[in-house]
Order: C-alpha cells, then structure tokens, then sequence
C-alpha cells in the first residue's frame, strides 16, 4: 500500500504538488521550492550530477527562483516560476527540454 514519504529532509517545507518520472519524483512546496529524488541518471534530478538520490533533496539551481509548479517527464523535468520562466533538467535527446 501507500507508503509516507520521509520528510526529515524537507526542512520544513509543506509539499503542495507532485510529478513522477521514470524511477524519480519531483516535488513543489507551497513557498516555491523544489525538491526531487531517485534516479540521478542524466541529469534528471536537476542536482547537476547523476548520483541517485535516495531522501528527498532541493534543487539548489533553482533556491533563488519561487516555482508554481513542476512536471517530471521519462527522463527529464520542467519547472515554471512565478516569473514565468520555465527550467528544464535531464535527457535531451530528442530535444525534448526546449
């Protein structure tokens, strides 16, 4: 069944919204902030590594940014700021992050 997802690591941030990928989450928190974990493989997390994330952890790219919501692909996420701005991380094979 459902299992909680740990939130030790969230530094208190209330999660508003989430988006799956393939073998990874994103997460959105209500002040903005954006969380991702699992599979570190090309660059999806958005960590700007490929190592796997095994606990919640910011995207510190975006620590400066205030985003309204998140979308996680295959292999690649999108991230919208309040400004308008989309920010994409992962595999581009196919072009696929703009």
């Amino acid at each position: 069944g459902p299992e909680l997802v740990d939130g030790r690591h969230l530094g208190g941030a209330r999660i508003v919204g989430a988006s799956a990928g393939r073998w990874f989450t994103l997460l959105l928190s209500r002040d903005g902030r954006v969380f991702s974990f699992g599979s570190g493989e090309n660059g999806k997390l958005g960590h700007g590594s490929f190592s796997h994330c095994y606990a919640p952890a910011p995207v510190e790219a975006l620590a400066h940014k205030r985003a309204v919501n998140v979308s996680a692909g295959g292999d690649h996420g999108f991230v919208v700021t309040d400004e308008g701005h989309v920010y994409s991380f992962g595999f581009n094979g196919r072009g696929q992050l703009g």
